[in-house]
């Protein structure tokens, strides 16, 4: 039973380490042209721009 406790525990810290990377990251936006506050989760490929709220890591040059 002990085993099983500690496996849980263990997973459940796991779960909330990956859950909390998500962070607040200022960097230069091509789109708005400066530096912005992005939310990122690089786990994911999760990248936004809280300005003009697009992906400001996506290929752009498809769209030309």
């Amino acid at each position: 039973m002990r085993t099983v406790q500690r496996f849980t525990h263990r997973l459940a810290g796991l779960f909330q380490a990956v859950s909390i990377n998500v962070r607040t990251h200022w960097h230069h936006c091509p789109r708005c042209d400066e530096n912005t506050p992005w939310i990122v989760h690089a786990w994911q490929g999760y990248y936004r721009c809280l300005r003009c709220g697009t992906n400001p890591v996506a290929d752009d040059n498809s769209e030309g």
